[in-house]
């Protein structure tokens, strides 16, 4: 279970990170072929805050969650539900301003959910959790 919380943290953390500097970098959305009037209901004018908001919120919360979970850190499994809550949150945010959805929202919101769910079953059942050191 811890190990595939690693990877879907990974899977996350490769993808949103790259993504957003791409979107950081051409922010008029012209590598992904963003159609024009897509932010025409958000207060964004491009895709610089939300590539900005993509890398380092939702990436790198999953890159953090990642390598407490391979360092073994007390804190693993609550950085990993903290990036799982943030994944979630990112796709139903921007659900709501886009007012649309596309099979890659339903795709990280999965994750998201598997995220949140794998670290809260595990924070119940590992020893590594930091709640048990506490104890100690």
């Amino acid at each position: 279970m811890r190990k595939l919380l690693r990877i879907l943290c990974l899977i996350v953390s490769l993808t949103a990170i790259p993504s957003g500097i791409i979107m950081i970098l051409y922010p008029e959305g012209s590598v992904f072929q963003f159609p024009p009037d897509l932010l025409q209901f958000t207060p964004f004018e491009n895709f610089l805050i939300p590539g900005l908001l993509l890398a380092i919120v939702v990436g790198g919360s999953a890159l953090t969650a990642g390598i407490a979970l391979f360092s073994n850190s007390p804190l693993q499994y609550s950085l990993a539900m903290i990036a799982g809550i943030l994944l979630d949150a990112w796709i139903f945010i921007q659900t709501l301003l886009l007012r649309s959805f596309h099979w890659l929202h339903g795709f990280y919101l999965f994750l998201g959910l598997a995220i949140l769910v794998l670290a809260s079953w595990l924070i119940n059942h590992d020893s590594r959790s930091w709640m048990d050191n506490a104890i100690k």
